[in-house]
């Protein structure tokens, strides 16, 4: 019964954790690529947010259309969200360097994961409903426009078949495969020692 709790407990912890931390990485990455403020879903992911974000913005200021106040709140949501569940789960006080990169590891493979989805979104939006305008789509192809730009230059369609989200969603993979679980895995073991989460 006691673990059924701390299983219910972990849960709601991260459940609550990756909602807001995903907001806060959609919109900056939409402030990046300079979306409409007037849009619905903006105002939404503003409303959510700005309550962290404003004053800590007043202080830490952009750097090239960066948010980093934004990338800061990020940093510390993903490490107190980390070092909860390792308290809940374990009983244990991480190593601080560890729980910084496992944290990174973290945020990377949600950044790689949500521009995945975007693009398959994206694509498929594209299908059924090409030269549809919606704030969805508008939303959908701000945020997926930095990563795909690249591969369009490089790559030419094919029988006026735009193959280059495909190209891009098996980089995106890739990505994570080589790089983000090694960094993750390497936060795990630093924060933990030889457990395992």
């Amino acid at each position: 019964m006691i673990n059924a709790f701390y299983n219910m407990l972990s849960f709601l912890v991260q459940a609550i954790f990756d909602f807001y931390t995903i907001l806060l990485l959609i919109r900056i990455l939409l402030e990046m690529a300079g979306v409409n403020y007037q849009n619905v879903g903006v105002k939404f992911l503003l409303r959510i947010t700005d309550p962290i974000l404003k004053p800590l913005s007043k202080i830490i200021p952009k750097f090239k259309g960066i948010n980093l106040a934004g990338i800061l709140v990020l940093f510390v949501i993903g490490m107190l969200k980390l070092f909860i569940l390792i308290m809940i789960r374990l009983d244990l006080r991480p190593n601080p360097l560890g729980l910084l990169l496992w944290t990174l590891g973290e945020l990377l493979n949600l950044l790689i994961n949500l521009y995945f989805y975007a693009i398959l979104i994206r694509v498929v939006l594209h299908w059924v409903l090409p030269q549809t305008q919606n704030p969805a789509a508008e939303i959908i192809n701000r945020l997926t426009n930095p990563v795909l730009k690249p591969f369009q230059r490089v790559i030419p369609p094919i029988a006026n078949v735009d193959i280059s989200p495909l190209v891009a969603m098996v980089c995106l993979q890739g990505a994570a495969i080589l790089f983000v679980q090694f960094i993750t895995a390497y936060g795990n073991v630093l924060s933990l020692g030889n457990g395992a989460l």
